[in-house]
């Protein structure tokens, strides 16, 4: 799975979703550098990728034959 963010109109849509369910999206891919840490002293650097939604869709699940 990749994380997908969603905003305005968007999000609102998504906030009516269920899990399971089939949705198409369109939206950019995006990575940023993050640190984590580890403990008082210690941070690791990591990189996060994700889909700035621009358009989403509900598509419906195939029947099955």
């Amino acid at each position: 799975y990749i994380p997908c963010i969603a905003w305005g109109r968007n999000a609102r849509f998504v906030s009516n979703l269920n899990i399971g369910d089939n949705v198409k999206v369109t939206g950019r891919m995006q990575s940023r550098k993050y640190q984590k840490r580890i403990d008082d002293v210690t941070a690791v650097e990591k990189v996060a990728f994700e889909i700035s939604i621009s358009k989403i869709e509900f598509v419906e699940k195939p029947v099955d034959e």
